[in-house]
């Protein structure tokens, strides 16, 4: 036999066979390593899926500590109606009766002297220099002489 190129081997077949087979597993191994980076920006790739759990997973997580900061808050505002409703309650125990016994005096009904009037806002006018948060408004104040001012709008017992 006469060999095309000489200096050449020739290799056995076998050994072909081999390092084809080898090519083969290693081209496969690498494209197996390479697959999820190669499939990984893909919306319904594991890593995606993974991502918008974790995601999720974190928005819920917010949510729930902004509704128990909410809870949180709404219980301590409870806690303060509640209060202020028992205050508003035991201030009426306290000034139902006061008003009653007012109203029902033998000179409920006559109107005060000027003079008496005038002296008693002078009172009024101290007080709220010394208290402020104790006086209403300006526009609270009722005419000399009405009776009970303030009082009127409220029924009786």
């Amino acid at each position: 036999m006469i060999q095309m190129f000489p200096g050449r081997t020739l290799i056995p077949g076998w050994v072909k066979i081999v390092a084809v087979v080898l090519a083969i597993i290693a081209a496969v191994a690498l494209a197996a390593h390479q697959w999820d980076r190669l499939w990984s920006w893909l919306p319904w790739s594991d890593e995606r899926r993974l991502e918008r759990v974790i995601d999720q997973r974190d928005r819920l997580a917010a949510e729930a500590a902004a509704q128990a900061a909410h809870i949180e808050a709404l219980t301590a505002q409870a806690r303060r109606v509640e209060t202020v409703h028992r205050q508003v309650i035991e201030l009426r125990d306290l000034t139902d009766p006061v008003i009653h016994e007012a109203r029902s005096a033998p000179d409920a009904s006559t109107p005060l002297d000027p003079d008496r009037a005038d002296r008693l806002r002078e009172h009024d006018r101290r007080l709220c220099e010394l208290a402020p948060g104790a006086c209403a408004g300006p526009a609270a104040a009722a005419p000399a002489g009405s009776g009970d001012p303030g009082l009127s709008d409220r029924d009786p017992g």
